[in-house]
Protein backbone atom coordinates (compact mmCIF):
# COMPACT_ATOMS: atom_id res chain seq x y z
CA UNK A 1 0.00 0.00 0.00
CA UNK A 2 1.46 3.33 -1.04
CA UNK A 3 1.53 6.10 1.56
CA UNK A 4 -0.66 9.08 0.82
CA UNK A 5 1.47 12.21 0.26
CA UNK A 6 0.81 14.90 2.83
CA UNK A 7 0.83 18.51 1.59
CA UNK A 8 3.33 20.68 3.44
CA UNK A 9 0.53 22.97 4.55
CA UNK A 10 -1.12 20.07 6.35
CA UNK A 11 1.89 19.77 8.67
CA UNK A 12 1.24 23.23 10.07
CA UNK A 13 -0.45 23.22 13.47
CA UNK A 14 -3.19 25.69 14.33
CA UNK A 15 -1.35 26.65 17.50
CA UNK A 16 2.35 27.19 18.08
CA UNK A 17 3.87 24.18 19.83
CA UNK A 18 6.62 24.65 22.41
CA UNK A 19 8.90 27.70 22.23
CA UNK A 20 8.13 28.54 25.86
CA UNK A 21 11.29 30.59 26.40
CA UNK A 22 10.75 32.61 23.24
CA UNK A 23 7.07 33.16 24.04
CA UNK A 24 7.91 34.48 27.49
CA UNK A 25 10.62 36.79 26.13
CA UNK A 26 8.21 38.28 23.59
CA UNK A 27 5.44 38.60 26.16
CA UNK A 28 7.79 40.37 28.60
CA UNK A 29 8.86 42.78 25.85
CA UNK A 30 5.25 43.58 24.98
CA UNK A 31 4.35 44.21 28.61
CA UNK A 32 7.34 46.55 29.16
CA UNK A 33 5.22 49.59 28.32
CA UNK A 34 6.73 52.98 27.46
CA UNK A 35 10.03 51.33 26.51
CA UNK A 36 11.57 50.37 23.19
CA UNK A 37 12.33 46.65 23.27
CA UNK A 38 14.25 44.94 20.45
CA UNK A 39 14.45 41.15 20.10
CA UNK A 40 16.64 39.29 17.59
CA UNK A 41 15.63 35.71 16.79
CA UNK A 42 18.36 33.72 15.04
CA UNK A 43 18.00 30.19 13.72
CA UNK A 44 18.41 27.96 10.71
CA UNK A 45 15.87 27.64 7.94
CA UNK A 46 12.68 25.75 8.74
CA UNK A 47 12.91 25.81 12.55
CA UNK A 48 9.80 27.98 12.93
CA UNK A 49 10.97 31.60 13.16
CA UNK A 50 8.19 32.90 10.93
CA UNK A 51 5.60 30.73 12.69
CA UNK A 52 6.70 32.26 15.99
CA UNK A 53 6.17 35.76 14.58
CA UNK A 54 2.74 34.78 13.27
CA UNK A 55 1.80 33.50 16.72
CA UNK A 56 2.28 36.94 18.28
CA UNK A 57 -1.13 38.40 17.28
CA UNK A 58 -2.81 34.98 17.20
CA UNK A 59 -1.72 33.74 20.64
CA UNK A 60 1.02 35.58 22.54
CA UNK A 61 -0.48 39.07 22.49
CA UNK A 62 -3.80 37.71 23.74
CA UNK A 63 -2.11 36.63 26.99
CA UNK A 64 -0.53 40.03 27.68
CA UNK A 65 -1.89 42.19 30.49
CA UNK A 66 -1.76 45.26 28.22
CA UNK A 67 -3.26 43.65 25.11
CA UNK A 68 -5.94 46.34 24.86
CA UNK A 69 -3.25 49.03 24.69
CA UNK A 70 -1.24 47.37 21.90
CA UNK A 71 -1.39 47.51 18.13
CA UNK A 72 -0.07 44.74 15.91
CA UNK A 73 1.98 46.33 13.13
CA UNK A 74 2.57 43.18 11.12
CA UNK A 75 5.44 41.17 9.68
CA UNK A 76 7.67 42.81 7.07
CA UNK A 77 9.47 40.10 5.13
CA UNK A 78 12.75 41.46 3.79
CA UNK A 79 12.72 38.73 1.17
CA UNK A 80 10.58 41.19 -0.79
CA UNK A 81 12.79 43.80 -2.43
CA UNK A 82 10.02 46.41 -2.59
CA UNK A 83 10.72 47.19 1.08
CA UNK A 84 14.50 47.43 0.63
CA UNK A 85 14.25 51.21 0.23
CA UNK A 86 13.44 53.95 2.72
CA UNK A 87 10.22 54.86 0.94
CA UNK A 88 9.25 51.19 0.57
CA UNK A 89 9.59 50.26 4.23
CA UNK A 90 7.97 53.49 5.42
CA UNK A 91 5.00 53.02 3.09
CA UNK A 92 4.60 49.40 4.23
CA UNK A 93 4.55 50.40 7.90
CA UNK A 94 2.05 53.20 7.26
CA UNK A 95 -0.25 50.75 5.45
CA UNK A 96 0.05 48.21 8.25
CA UNK A 97 -0.74 50.76 10.94
CA UNK A 98 -3.61 52.14 8.86
CA UNK A 99 -2.61 55.48 10.28
CA UNK A 100 -4.38 58.74 9.48
CA UNK A 101 -1.52 60.68 11.03
CA UNK A 102 1.95 61.30 9.65
CA UNK A 103 0.64 64.49 7.99
CA UNK A 104 3.99 66.30 8.02
CA UNK A 105 5.73 63.18 6.80
CA UNK A 106 3.28 62.66 3.93
CA UNK A 107 3.64 66.27 2.77
CA UNK A 108 7.44 66.11 2.86
CA UNK A 109 7.42 62.73 1.10
CA UNK A 110 5.36 64.21 -1.75
CA UNK A 111 7.86 67.09 -2.01
CA UNK A 112 10.77 64.65 -2.05
CA UNK A 113 9.26 62.40 -4.72
CA UNK A 114 8.44 65.38 -6.94
CA UNK A 115 12.02 66.63 -6.71
CA UNK A 116 13.46 63.15 -7.25
CA UNK A 117 11.41 62.56 -10.40
CA UNK A 118 12.55 65.93 -11.72
CA UNK A 119 16.20 64.93 -11.27
CA UNK A 120 16.76 67.36 -8.42
CA UNK A 121 20.04 68.24 -6.75
CA UNK A 122 21.45 65.13 -4.97
CA UNK A 123 22.56 67.17 -1.96
CA UNK A 124 19.07 68.60 -1.49
CA UNK A 125 17.54 65.15 -1.92
CA UNK A 126 19.84 63.79 0.78
CA UNK A 127 18.83 66.60 3.14
CA UNK A 128 15.16 65.90 2.47
CA UNK A 129 15.70 62.18 3.05
CA UNK A 130 17.18 62.86 6.48
CA UNK A 131 14.26 65.15 7.27
CA UNK A 132 11.86 62.40 6.19
CA UNK A 133 13.42 60.01 8.70
CA UNK A 134 12.85 62.54 11.48
CA UNK A 135 9.25 63.18 10.43
CA UNK A 136 8.54 59.46 10.20
CA UNK A 137 9.85 58.97 13.74
CA UNK A 138 7.78 61.93 14.94
CA UNK A 139 4.61 60.54 13.37
CA UNK A 140 5.27 57.04 14.69
CA UNK A 141 5.90 58.28 18.22
CA UNK A 142 2.68 60.29 18.14
CA UNK A 143 0.87 56.99 17.59
CA UNK A 144 2.81 55.19 20.31
CA UNK A 145 1.94 57.92 22.78
CA UNK A 146 -1.49 56.26 22.75
CA UNK A 147 -0.77 52.61 21.96
CA UNK A 148 2.17 50.19 22.05
CA UNK A 149 3.13 49.08 18.54
CA UNK A 150 4.67 45.72 17.62
CA UNK A 151 6.73 45.47 14.40
CA UNK A 152 8.39 42.31 13.08
CA UNK A 153 11.04 42.02 10.38
CA UNK A 154 11.63 38.58 8.88
CA UNK A 155 14.46 37.21 6.68
CA UNK A 156 16.82 39.90 7.99
CA UNK A 157 19.87 37.93 6.87
CA UNK A 158 19.27 39.27 3.35
CA UNK A 159 20.23 42.78 4.46
CA UNK A 160 22.38 41.89 7.46
CA UNK A 161 25.15 39.94 5.74
CA UNK A 162 24.81 40.70 2.03
CA UNK A 163 27.33 43.54 1.75
CA UNK A 164 29.88 41.70 3.89
CA UNK A 165 29.66 38.63 1.65
CA UNK A 166 30.01 40.63 -1.57
CA UNK A 167 33.09 42.41 -0.25
CA UNK A 168 34.64 39.19 1.01
CA UNK A 169 34.05 37.19 -2.16
CA UNK A 170 34.60 39.87 -4.80
CA UNK A 171 36.84 42.32 -3.01
CA UNK A 172 34.74 45.28 -4.15
CA UNK A 173 32.95 48.11 -2.44
CA UNK A 174 29.26 47.56 -1.98
CA UNK A 175 26.72 50.08 -0.76
CA UNK A 176 24.45 47.53 0.82
CA UNK A 177 20.69 47.61 0.96
CA UNK A 178 19.23 51.04 1.67
CA UNK A 179 16.81 49.79 4.30
CA UNK A 180 19.65 48.53 6.50
CA UNK A 181 20.78 52.09 7.21
CA UNK A 182 17.14 53.05 7.76
CA UNK A 183 16.72 50.35 10.39
CA UNK A 184 19.95 51.34 12.15
CA UNK A 185 18.95 55.01 12.20
CA UNK A 186 15.19 54.95 12.79
CA UNK A 187 14.53 51.97 15.08
CA UNK A 188 16.55 53.31 18.07
CA UNK A 189 14.45 56.49 18.00
CA UNK A 190 11.08 54.76 18.29
CA UNK A 191 9.22 54.96 21.59
CA UNK A 192 6.83 52.55 23.29
CA UNK A 193 7.39 49.89 20.65
CA UNK A 194 8.48 46.27 20.31
CA UNK A 195 10.67 45.48 17.31
CA UNK A 196 11.49 41.85 16.52
CA UNK A 197 14.05 40.74 13.94
CA UNK A 198 14.15 37.14 12.72
CA UNK A 199 16.77 35.65 10.45
CA UNK A 200 19.29 32.93 9.79
CA UNK A 201 22.82 32.98 11.23
CA UNK A 202 25.66 34.37 9.15
CA UNK A 203 26.57 31.80 6.48
CA UNK A 204 30.03 30.29 6.29
CA UNK A 205 31.39 30.82 2.79
CA UNK A 206 33.98 28.10 3.13
CA UNK A 207 35.20 25.68 5.69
Amino acid sequence: MCPVPVPLGALRTKRLVGRTREREAIKAAIEAEDELRVIHIIGGGGIGKTRLLEAIPEEILLTCSNKDRCQWGGIFDLYHTDIHTNSGIEAAILRALDADGFKEYREKRAEYEKLRRAGGDPKLLEELREELWKLFVKGFNEITAQTRVILCFDTVELIQYESDMVQEVCGIEYGGVEVREWLKTVIPQLKNAVVIFAGRPKPQLWG
